[in-house]
C-alpha cells in the first residue's frame, strides 16, 4: 500500500512508522520496504529485529551503528574474530605491560624477549627468574650483570661457576672473597 503526502501509519503499543514524502511501504511476500534519504527506522522498547540464518546485515560507507550502555553483542561459540596478517597491534611508549602476582609470561623456544638498551625489567623482592636447567641466560659481550650492593650471588651445592681458560676471576682491591670455615678451594691437583 502506498502513504500519501506527510501521512502516518501507527503500529502496535505507541510505535509509529512514519514514511516521509514520495515514498512508500510495499508489504508482501518478497517485497521490501525502503527508508528513503534522511529516514532512520526506530524500533522502541521491548522490540525485536530478526535476521534470518542464512542473511546478512549491511551498513554502508561512512553509516554508523550504536549500542546503547545497556545492550550486549553476543558473537556465537562458533565465530571468529580475526585481526589480517599486514596488522599489528601498537603499545605507546608511555604505557606499561604488568604480569599479576600470581601469573606467568612464557616465551616459547624459538621466540625471543627483547629488551632494548633504555629500558628495564624490574622484579619485585619476593619474586625470581626460574631457567630451566637445559637453557642458558647469555649476556651479551658488552653488557654486565649487577648485584646490588647489598646482595650476593647463590650457587646451589651441586653447581659450579664456569670461567672459561683464556679468563680469571677479577676482584677490586677493596673487596674480596670469603669462604665458610669448613669449605675450601681447589686449585689444579691442590687444596688451598
Amino acid at each position: 500500500h502506498s502513504v500519501g503526502h506527510n501521512l502516518d501509519e501507527d503500529v502496535g503499543n505507541n510505535k509509529t512508522v512514519k514514511v516521509g514524502v514520495d515514498q512508500t511501504t510495499d508489504i508482501g511476500n518478497n517485497d521490501t520496504e525502503t527508508v528513503g534519504k534522511n529516514r532512520s527506522l526506530t524500533v522502541g522498547v521491548d522490540e525485536t529485529i530478526g535476521i534470518g540464518a542464512n542473511s546478512t546485515e549491511t551498513i554502508g560507507q561512512n553509516h554508523t551503528q550504536t549500542v546503547a550502555l545497556v545492550q550486549t553483542i553476543t558473537v556465537g561459540a562458533a565465530r571468529v574474530d580475526s585481526v589480517g596478517a599486514a596488522e599489528t597491534r601498537s603499545v605507546g611508549a608511555v604505557q606499561t605491560n604488568q604480569i599479576g602476582a600470581s601469573r606467568s609470561m612464557t616465551v616459547g623456544a624459538g621466540q625471543t624477549h627483547t629488551i632494548g638498551a633504555a629500558d628495564s625489567w624490574t622484579i619485585g623482592a619476593a619474586q625470581s627468574v626460574k631457567v630451566a636447567a637445559d637453557q642458558s641466560f647469555a649476556i651479551g659481550g658488552a653488557q654486565s650483570s649487577q648485584i646490588g650492593k647489598a646482595r650476593s650471588a647463590k650457587i646451589a651445592a651441586d653447581d659450579a661457576t664456569d670461567v672459561g681458560g683464556a679468563y680469571a676471576l677479577k676482584v677490586g682491591k677493596g673487596s674480596g672473597i670469603q669462604i665458610a670455615d669448613d669449605s675450601s678451594i681447589k686449585v689444579g691437583k691442590k687444596l688451598v
